[in-house]
């Protein structure tokens, strides 16, 4: 396998927030059969789901994040519903079967259920599981600024090394005291807290917060957590034609380290703010239908067409150009420039000059 090809299946391994969020907002709606046609090539999986108490579990669900081709050994995301038949809900007896293709060598998925701890699972076709659920660890801390509590924050946690399988947990939204608690999480595991960009208004911002879970059962208490700055990113939306951005044009924000994203609908003459935004590494992604980022952009991701950089203050003149095309991910990037940072994620964020 040459370079080239090695390059691009690491970077499919390492899809992130926004080109989720991207394959998430063009998927086709659910409950759409995606899978096709059942056919007697197509390879099984069945198993059971328990509990601590060794009792069955009914109506756990199957999150599938992605699978491993068995043709050329790569591994994919997008739409698994494709490959594999969904939904998936173990029976009143804990009991689940689940129907692939003929061409999925492993299929990665979090397997998950009400008062209990999601697991992030690799299953394989032709085999029997038996999967058992832990009630989990209790996370519980509290959210200050500047000496007082910090109430109404949406506090989450997820996987430190998301190749282990992302999942979504309930939040928790924070008391008048700045508390929060967060039931059912994996134990011990590497995790990684976090305060969303949304909830925080202007307030600051929490740094991620990483941390091992302890054991089953058991509460982790992570103390006071001191808010830190957060920045502001606004600027311009322009269009290489000159046309006014098309009515309900938006732009996605997403924090690269947490999986934590920002929609701001842009108004008719381009402008966008977003707010709140910590300090560290982030994307910008585009929904406008017919558009994607041009190359003059000095921060653009020429595997992804999406806009990637640090930010460590705030950037109130940041001006993004897009042309004529629609969006196509990981696009041919062999005539960038010589010398060209393809995905300048390390480097401050800037826009077209």
């Amino acid at each position: 396998m040459n370079q080239r090809n090695r390059m691009m299946k690491s970077i499919a391994t390492r899809i992130f927030t926004v080109a989720l969020a991207v394959a998430a907002a063009t998927a086709e709606p659910a409950g759409t059969n995606q899978f096709g046609p059942v056919s007697d090539s197509d390879l099984h999986i069945s198993g059971v789901i328990m509990a601590d108490d060794g009792q069955s579990v009914a109506g756990a669900k199957f999150q599938f994040k992605g699978f491993i081709n068995t043709s050329d050994g790569a591994q994919y995301g997008g739409q698994p519903g494709r490959f594999v038949q969904e939904p998936v809900v173990s029976d009143a007896r804990g009991r689940f079967q689940l129907r692939c293709k003929s061409n999925v060598e492993l299929i990665h998925a979090v397997v998950s259920a009400p008062g209990e701890a999601p697991r992030p699972m690799q299953f394989r076709p032709g085999r029997d599981y038996v999967i058992r659920l832990q009630s989990g660890v209790r996370v519980t801390g509290r959210l200050l600024a500047a000496g007082g509590p910090v109430s109404g924050a949406e506090v989450r946690a997820e996987p430190a090394i998301r190749a282990k399988g992302l999942f979504v947990t309930d939040p928790s939204i924070t008391d008048g005291n700045g508390g929060f608690t967060i039931s059912h999480l994996p134990p011990e595991q590497e995790l990684v807290l976090f305060a969303t960009m949304d909830s925080m208004k202007g307030r600051g911002a929490l740094p991620p917060r990483s941390f091992t879970s302890g054991k089953n059962q058991t509460t982790y208490d992570l103390g006071d957590l001191v808010l830190q700055p957060s920045f502001s990113v606004a600027g311009r939306i322009l269009l290489t034609e000159g046309k006014p951005v098309p009515t309900g044009a938006s732009l996605l924000l997403a924090r690269q380290e947490v999986a934590d994203t920002t929609w701001y609908t842009l108004k008719e003459d381009g402008h966008f703010e977003f707010t709140s935004v910590p300090a560290g590494s982030v994307t910008v992604g585009e929904r406008l239908v017919g558009y994607h980022f041009s190359r003059r952009n000095p921060s653009l991701d020429w595997l992804n067409n999406q806009i990637v950089g640090r930010l460590d203050h705030d950037l109130t003149n940041l001006t993004l150009e897009l042309e004529p095309g629609e969006f196509q991910y990981m696009p041919n990037h062999d005539d960038a420039p010589t010398g060209t940072d393809l995905q300048p994620r390390d480097k401050p964020l800037r826009g077209v000059p």
